[in-house]
């Protein structure tokens, strides 16, 4: 790890009705006073959006100087490379959760995703939303920018590089992002 860990982002909820069994402690113990946290959801596919969001809106209660909500798309199933619902079915549905939450939480939330699911399913429809992206290498994902370097959208305000870091205290692997420090102030709650 190059440098010292400046904000943790933990999974909150999934689908309509998962709460991370971790979430409560994960969430309080982040907290150290030097620190940033975020909160994701991990979304399904086939699940109604507006119990997605209120699943979210009810276990997370955002407070200032905490990073935006974070909304996890990717395939909602192990090795699968294909949606429950039909592409069109799968945007409307996100639209209707993004929605939500920015009207619960009056911010964009912060979308997490890769490149390939970003170019399929997203590039078209919320293009003007900052990312959150995995991208396992040394160079930043090709036609994306880091926030600040160039005027290319999308702009990644995240950039999460590797999978396999070690945390002391934390059992089996972490996944590590970078974050440009001038843009952490954009990206937390006010």
């Amino acid at each position: 790890i190059p440098t010292s860990l400046k904000f943790f982002i933990i999974k909150a909820t999934q689908g309509k009705d998962i709460v991370d069994f971790y979430f409560k402690h994960n969430w309080e113990n982040a907290k150290t006073g030097t620190t940033i946290v975020g909160a994701y959801h991990f979304f399904s596919s086939t699940d109604d959006p507006i119990l997605q969001a209120n699943n979210f809106i009810k276990n997370v209660q955002l407070k200032k100087g905490d990073i935006f909500p974070i909304l996890d798309l990717e395939y909602d199933c192990a090795n699968c490379s294909s949606l429950g619902v039909s592409n069109s079915q799968y945007i409307k549905n996100v639209s209707i959760y993004i929605q939500m939450i920015e009207k619960h939480y009056n911010v964009k939330p912060i979308l997490y995703t890769y490149q390939s699911f970003y170019k399929e399913f997203l590039e078209v429809n919320f293009s003007n939303y900052p990312y959150w992206i995995a991208d396992y290498s040394s160079k930043i994902p090709q036609g994306m920018s880091i926030y600040g370097s160039s005027s290319t959208t999308p702009f990644i305000s995240m950039w999460q590089f590797s999978s396999s870091e070690k945390i002391d205290g934390v059992v089996g692997n972490v996944d590590i992002s970078y974050l440009p420090v001038n843009f952490i102030d954009s990206l937390v709650y006010r």
